[in-house]
């Protein structure tokens, strides 16, 4: 009976240990995992031992040369350096220093966040860069003295300063640095109305700027050649002052003089000068970061849920405080749900700001800006990125497949997109330099449309594309897809007046009048003026942007291939053009003679030293 006890009380135990260990093991796992990612634990491991010299990444390397890197190889980002958790910490600091200051700094802001980590890295570099560095040639020094006449240094000390400079070598191993060369330019937009004098202030804007570039690496490149003999001249004047002092140099006393100032030389001449610079740099930045988080708050005002619409009641603004016009004044303006108003005008009468006013961009100095719902925006200027079409009109939104294909439908890009050879993949280049302007705004209007919103705020989107597909964007998309929507159309398309609910004209700012077509129309001359000045605004023709699109197909094609992805080895090709980038041969031969000479002399001058 005891025996069964026993036995039983020992499988207890057993089962319990294994349960317990099994739990402790699957904690151990679970949260380091949890909190790093599986990806970023693995880099997590190596981290502290190897970030120093950034070894943790030769696996990557070692992968890459077997085969092409792809994005899951890559490791994923700690969980402690996630955007949106840095982000929330920085905002929190940030709003804490604007309580205490009435001029916060987001220096301070960003000490805040990450001082121990900072202070973690001074301690550690400074334990390398001067602890270990000065332990190299007091070392040598030592070790130089077991050699020296009459030394009284044993072997076995000799063993142990031979080991410190192995050591030190191996903890101080140099790290290969390249310099940059920063170029600042000037994107050329090709517009073809520039006028000659305004070409002319252009090129002189450049031809100075490439000057001052010229003389900013003429003046880098003479400072870093000095790094290379600095060195050797301080170590001949501190060796030749010892000698007219009445001493007698000795190896041991060279080779330490030596050492320091090799170590002072990395410090002085590259690191604390790059330091500087980077600092004078970021603090540029910091300031311009500061000017923006200062600004004042978007807050968006809205009015009762289910009342989806927009109201402006007595609203005047101003872009500028000091200025004594007003950009708009007294505005009243309500629009219903599933209403479609066209604001109308000459040039420069508020149409735009109008617009900007709905959005809370522009300062309301009185009266009030009532918003129901969400609104998307489609801006006069279109605004694309260096990505695909599809990212462009998604914008980070998820693929709805049936909607975006409706969208595509009705803004009149199943032809364009048809044409490139890519589809809806084609990448549009930088702010969508390889489409033409009516690709670039119905791809504009096709991002607005596809944003699930309430009030549809678009800004001239008729203006860039010929008569037919202006006619199908409105008939299609505008009265169509928005029909149920609150949409606001700014438009110089007076054809197109008769088909929206409510039309609003605007004069010097303010609204002259407003109703129907037909209201406004048995209202005076002044709308029938306007209607015929807004006829003579000149229309892009049908045949030359389907012709460009056409022809420029194969460009296309071409550009877009030096966007994809290649992978293996440079082509000579790469080089050969590099080379011909300095000139003629003869000059590159040149240059190639000038830095083998230079290494000559700067290795001959150590070599000297141990020599004598």
């Amino acid at each position: 009976m005891l025996l069964d006890k026993s036995a039983q009380w020992k499988q207890r135990t057993l089962s319990a240990n294994i349960k317990y260990r099994n739990t402790l093991k699957n904690t151990l796992t679970y949260w380091p995992t949890y909190f790093f990612g599986k990806q970023s634990l693995k880099r997590l491991k190596v981290e502290l031992a190897t970030n120093k010299h950034f070894s943790w990444i030769i696996p990557l390397f070692k992968k890459g040369l077997k085969k092409e890197l792809t994005e899951e190889d890559i490791y994923q980002t700690l969980k402690r350096h996630e955007a949106d958790k840095l982000v929330k910490r920085l905002e929190k600091a940030w709003n804490d220093k604007k309580n205490q200051n009435v001029k916060p700094s987001l220096w301070k802001a960003i000490w805040t966040i990450f001082k121990w980590d900072i202070i973690f890295s001074m301690c550690l570099y400074f334990f390398i860069e001067f602890i270990v560095k000065m332990s190299q040639p007091l070392a040598l020094g030592k070790l130089m003295g077991y050699y020296s006449p009459n030394s009284k240094t044993s072997q076995t000390d000799a063993i142990i300063y031979a080991s410190v400079i192995v050591v030190a070598i191996f903890i101080n191993a140099e790290r290969i640095r390249n310099m940059n060369e920063i170029i600042s330019g000037i994107q050329v937009i090709k517009i073809y109305t520039w006028e000659q004098p305004f070409v002319k202030l252009i090129d002189f804007i450049r031809r100075s700027e490439i000057k001052l570039i010229k003389i900013a690496n003429y003046l880098d490149t003479l400072t870093t050649s000095f790094s290379f003999f600095i060195n050797r001249t301080a170590i001949f004047l501190c060796i030749l002052t010892y000698v007219l002092t009445g001493n007698n140099p000795n190896a041991q006393y060279v080779f330490v003089v030596s050492s320091f100032y090799g170590m002072l030389m990395s410090s002085a001449s590259l690191y604390l000068p790059m330091a500087v610079a980077r600092t004078l740099q970021a603090n540029v930045s910091i300031k311009r970061f500061e000017n923006f988080l200062q600004l004042e708050e978007v807050e968006n005002k809205t009015i009762v849920a289910n009342q989806v619409g927009l109201r402006i009641v007595e609203a005047t603004a101003n872009w500028s405080e000091t200025s004594m016009e007003n950009t708009l004044s007294n505005i009243k303006l309500e629009i219903n749900p599933s209403q479609v108003v066209a604001i109308i005008g000459p040039i420069g009468s508020g149409k735009s700001s109008l617009l900007q006013l709905c959005l809370n961009e522009l300062p309301l100095i009185s009266g009030s800006v009532e918003i129901g719902g969400r609104i998307s925006y489609a801006n006069q200027e279109p605004w694309l990125f260096g990505g695909t079409i599809r990212q462009n009109i998604l914008f980070g939104q998820s693929m709805d497949t049936d909607k975006y294909k409706e969208v595509i439908r009705v803004c009149a890009l199943e032809e364009d997109i048809a044409q490139f050879p890519y589809g809806d993949n084609t990448i549009v280049g930088e702010r969508g330099i390889l489409l033409s302007g009516g690709q670039k705004a119905r791809i504009n209007l096709a991002r607005a449309v596809y944003k699930e919103a309430d009030i549809y705020l678009l800004d001239d989107p008729l203006s860039a594309v010929d008569a037919s597909v202006g006619k199908h964007l409105f008939n299609n998309c505008i009265s169509g897809y928005l029909k149920d929507k609150c949409t606001i159309l700014v438009t110089h398309q007076v054809q197109y007046l008769t088909s929206v609910d409510k039309i609003y004209l605007m004069s010097n700012g303010a609204i002259a009048a407003s109703g129907s077509y037909s209201d406004l129309q048995a209202s005076g001359e002044d709308f029938t003026k306007l209607l015929k000045d807004t006829e003579k605004h000149e229309q892009p023709e049908e045949n030359n942007e389907i012709e460009t699109t056409i022809n420029t197909k194969d460009e296309k094609e071409q550009d877009e291939e030096k966007e994809t992805r290649s992978s293996g080895q440079l082509s000579s090709k790469v080089y050969t053009t590099y080379i011909r980038a300095c000139g003629t041969w003869f000059n590159f031969f040149l240059l190639i003679l000038l830095f083998i000479l230079t290494e000559i002399f700067a290795t001959g001058a150590d070599y000297y030293i141990a020599f004598w």
